[in-house]
């Protein structure tokens, strides 16, 4: 439900009217979805894809756990993704990481001014 909710919120804001960075906002959004739906379908078959440490699962700050990337995910052998599908979503993941760490900050006034 979780994947299919975040894809139709990708294409709806990426067919939306007046929003400059569409692009960057729709691939955000699906990156978001395809992790969703991989941890849907590892879950269902039974597959852990939690971070672990010394065989304990990891646990972030905020006493949530560490679950799989999506570039983890697809990594994963056993995730039934085309290996034309897995080349495309990890191209997708490059741009999104690109998006992330170094568009953002091309977009930000100089420091120091308004």
């Amino acid at each position: 439900m979780k994947a299919r909710e975040a894809m139709i919120a990708a294409v709806h804001n990426f067919n939306s009217a007046g929003l400059h960075f569409r692009a960057e906002i729709f691939i955000t959004t699906a990156m978001v979805a395809w992790t969703y739906l991989c941890h849907a379908w590892f879950k269902r078959e039974g597959i852990d894809y939690r971070y672990k440490i010394n065989g304990a699962p990891k646990v972030l700050a905020s006493g949530a756990e560490a679950y799989w990337e999506l570039g983890k995910c697809l990594r994963n052998d056993q995730l039934p993704v085309a290996k034309a599908v897995r080349q495309n979503l990890e191209l997708l993941l490059e741009i999104r990481h690109e998006i992330e760490h170094r568009s953002t900050v091309h977009h930000l006034p100089p420091v120091g001014r308004p």
